[in-house]
């Protein structure tokens, strides 16, 4: 094995080279897969690149017998290995490993402190996992003792992404928001807006709107208020002016620092596109939230025009309070 090894390393096509590897170790023992190791070492040091072929050998071993593969790693002579050859090693055999017994393998990267120590470890498993059962590797993150593991939601998403398109992470986001007990959404919230944004901001918008209007009983108003927050906050750098109409139709879904903020975002960019906004919409519920945060943005621009707003809201009490907090003319 080792000496058709050597042969199949120094094949000069890589896609046969690869592929005749790979095939090569669909029925390598544990014992072969420590021969073949030293071997691509040794190539390795006499100047041959075979990154693909050492990743692609140790993911195989972890699949296969990863504490042997690990027990390797840790007694075998490395001071030759090319750099970082041997983490590629472990993340490679904790991706294997991560296919087929993903919960075991996390127990051994907290068992192992230089393991523990580097998230690429960790994740390497959790990548694995979502290939094989993205709910429960969603799951565990979410609901992990150790909060180092909640960035790899973005893994799973990703996997997702590519397997079942927008309309599945949207599916796997409302099972998730679904799960009792609740685990800590403040990421899985962030990758969805990321995510929804990356395809458009109209297609982030229609979302958080669609999900406010549907979301389970399972999720408080509050979560859905603050997921409303932080996609307002992620479009208006972008669209100020969807992301007001985004707060329109969240109605009292939307916070008074969302609206502000895409007001006074508007009103830097044309401070007239708010008050065309609102001759539109006036008879809207939230029309009096929107004029007041309105006049105040434009105190700086226009005062008169600001106590013009402010002075028309509908509601008496708000109108009498806002004016109350101007400035003296």
């Amino acid at each position: 094995m080792p000496k058709r090894a050597v042969r199949l390393l120094r094949t000069p096509n890589d896609s046969f080279r690869r592929n005749a590897f790979y095939r090569l170790l669909e029925s390598v023992t544990s014992a072969e897969a420590a021969e073949i190791a030293q071997v691509v070492a040794e190539e390795d040091r006499r100047g041959y690149d075979h990154e693909t072929e050492w990743r692609t050998l140790f993911e195989r071993w972890g699949e296969l017998a990863p504490l042997d593969a690990m027990r390797f790693l840790e007694t075998a002579d490395t001071t030759l290995w090319s750099s970082g050859r041997s983490s590629q090693a472990a993340y490679s055999i904790l991706q294997g490993w991560g296919e087929d017994d993903p919960q075991s393998a996390l127990a051994y990267v907290e068992e192992h402190e230089g393991l523990r120590s580097d998230p690429d470890m960790s994740k390497s498993v959790i990548q694995a996992w979502s290939r094989t059962d993205a709910d429960a590797a969603s799951t565990f993150v979410l609901k992990a003792e150790n909060a180092a593991y909640l960035p790899h939601i973005r893994l799973i998403a990703g996997t997702i992404c590519r397997v079942s398109g927008q309309e599945g992470l949207e599916v796997w986001y409302e099972r998730m928001k679904a799960m009792e007990p609740p685990g800590d959404f403040s990421h899985l919230d962030n990758t969805l807006v990321d995510r929804k944004l990356r395809s458009s901001p109209d297609a982030l918008a229609e979302w958080v709107i669609r999900h406010a209007q549907n979301h389970t009983a399972a999720e408080s108003d509050a979560n859905v208020s603050s997921l409303a927050a932080l996609a307002s906050r992620q479009l208006v750098s972008q669209t100020p002016l969807l992301a007001l109409e985004m707060n329109r139709q969240l109605a009292d879904r939307a916070s008074v620092e969302a609206v502000s903020e895409c007001v006074r975002r508007c009103v830097d960019g044309d401070p007239d596109s708010v008050g065309n906004w609102l001759l539109q919409h006036e008879q809207d519920a939230s029309a009096d939230l929107i004029q007041e945060a309105y006049g105040n943005a434009l105190l700086d621009v226009d005062p008169t025009a600001a106590r013009a707003w402010i002075g028309s809201i509908t509601d008496r009490s708000r109108r009498d309070e806002a004016l109350r907090g101007l400035p003296a003319p």
